[in-house]
């Protein structure tokens, strides 16, 4: 798959900024060394990919969820500290060439806004991602250049686009195939998953074609066994001719003849020593026939279970695989995280009044998708207790009566164990996400005092089911 031109750039852009203009890029993960997704908010699960993979960079947004946990690296974390749950400003092409620019906003540790810019040079064999500062200077760079390039990117350099080397003005295509497009990525993406699995779990991988050798060993060594005491089944009647013929055999014989066959003989112990020998040598082989029969048929199990463990292995995703490890105990429980997916446990709850419905949540979690994640006008009205940790509530409507709002403040008090209190409410637009899980910034809100709870709201409450996906 071939990485867009400048021209193909310019058509895809009303795409990329109708999608995430206007939205958080939470849930970032690493997908390989030089591939990241975002979850931007709103309703569903969906991502925003980015892809530095040197040969042919991609960038796409698409409405399946991320669907592996996050790997690491360096660049990945000082990446998560430098834009946390960043806010898309704008999207625009930078120096009419391959170059994204998202204007982005976030806050920082200390709860104030600062603006931040992710640059994507979408250049074939010089791909590039850089974060820079409101001043433009770079913060950090995925590919960073030293002074002795003509293009230093260094953290603290003032960033420059390059300069663009017009050999061939590019001809405008026609179209571009959105959906085409999206189609090749997923198969890149397919193949990028592929070669993560692979390296992410070959211990696995080598640890069952380990076992399989081991098995095929084993049974290998256990029929030349076999072989071998088959060979000595019969020694018994060696010894029984010893005894027959005890009188007749010369002191010192290295052998003697019997029925047209030559026994062996140690001529330094006894006749009576021999034939003891030729017993014991009869009894081995005939326990070792026994064993080995036993031993063969567990080492042919061993090398099945190897085989269909591998087999599984080879055709599971990384989540079943990760399920697979921690069923047969292959990495330590903690070493396996969790899927932190945007699932059914972080989904908010939902109640209807007077023909609107609103939204709450009950743990930090859900307050999380419900003020950041699920799709939403940004004039809806935002409530919380105040001054107090407690709900996030929702009032899914552009045009609230005075009933709906008391009820929406009602249901914030309720919802942290109160009688009666202030109640902050502002437009959703108004609300930053903070450093916590669950913490809320506002820009500006007004305060409603609710005196007490009514009847209606209480049996409201039991209603709530949770919002569907």
């Amino acid at each position: 798959m071939k990485s867009l031109r400048k021209d193909e750039l310019l058509l895809y852009l009303p795409y990329l900024k109708k999608e995430l203009v206007g939205k958080h890029l939470s849930g970032i993960t690493l997908l390989e060394e030089s591939a990241i997704a975002f979850r931007p908010s709103g309703k569903g699960a969906k991502k925003f990919v980015i892809d530095l993979e040197n040969e042919n960079p991609l960038v796409y947004y698409e409405g399946e969820p991320i669907e592996v946990n996050s790997l690491s690296s360096p660049f990945f974390e000082a990446l998560k500290r430098e834009i946390p749950n960043p806010y898309v400003q704008e999207i625009s092409l930078l120096n009419d060439d391959r170059i994204l620019a998202l204007d982005l906003l976030i806050v920082n540790k200390v709860f104030k806004e600062e603006k931040r810019s992710l640059i994507l040079e979408l250049f074939p064999a010089n791909a590039n991602l850089l974060i820079l500062d409101e001043n433009k200077k770079i913060i950090l760079a995925f590919r960073s250049k030293g002074y002795e390039s003509k293009r230093p990117l260094m953290k603290g350099l003032l960033y420059e686009a390059p300069k663009k080397v017009d050999i061939q003005k590019e001809k405008s295509p026609i179209s571009f195939d959105i959906d085409k497009y999206l189609a090749e990525a997923k198969q890149v993406e397919k193949v990028l998953l592929e070669k993560r699995k692979k390296a992410k779990f070959a211990p696995f991988f080598k640890e069952y074609k380990r076992q399989i050798k081991r098995a095929e060993r084993k049974i290998d060594a256990i029929n030349k066994d076999i072989e071998e005491a088959k060979k000595h089944l019969e020694d018994g009647k060696y010894g029984d001719a010893i005894y027959m013929n005890y009188g007749e055999i010369p002191a010192k014989a290295a052998s003697f003849d019997f029925e047209g066959e030559s026994i062996a003989l140690d001529k330094s112990i006894s006749l009576s020593a021999n034939a003891e020998r030729y017993y014991r040598k009869a009894k081995k082989a005939k326990e070792t026939l026994e064993r080995g029969k036993t031993n063969l048929q567990k080492a042919h199990s061993e090398l099945e279970d190897a085989k269909a463990a591998l087999y599984e292995l080879m055709h599971s995703d990384e989540a079943s695989l990760e399920r697979f490890a921690l069923e047969h105990h292959l990495f330590a429980k903690k070493e396996v995280s969790k899927n932190q997916e945007f699932g059914s446990a972080s989904l908010p709850y939902c109640v209807t009044y007077n023909g609107v419905k609103i939204l709450f949540g009950k743990n930090a979690k859900q307050n999380d998708t419900l003020s950041f994640l699920l799709e939403t006008s940004k004039n809806h009205l935002w409530f919380h207790i105040l001054g107090e940790k407690g709900s996030h509530v929702l009032l899914k409507t552009d045009k609230p009566s005075e009933e709906q709002i008391h009820m929406a403040g009602e249901l914030a008090l309720l919802l942290s164990s109160k009688e009666d209190g202030e109640v902050q409410m502002t437009l959703h637009k108004n609300i930053r996400k903070g450093n916590v899980p669950g913490q809320v910034l506002l820009k500006e809100f007004q305060t409603i005092r609710i005196k007490n709870i009514s009847k209606e709201a209480r049996n409201l409450l039991l209603e709530a089911k949770k919002v569907s996906e």
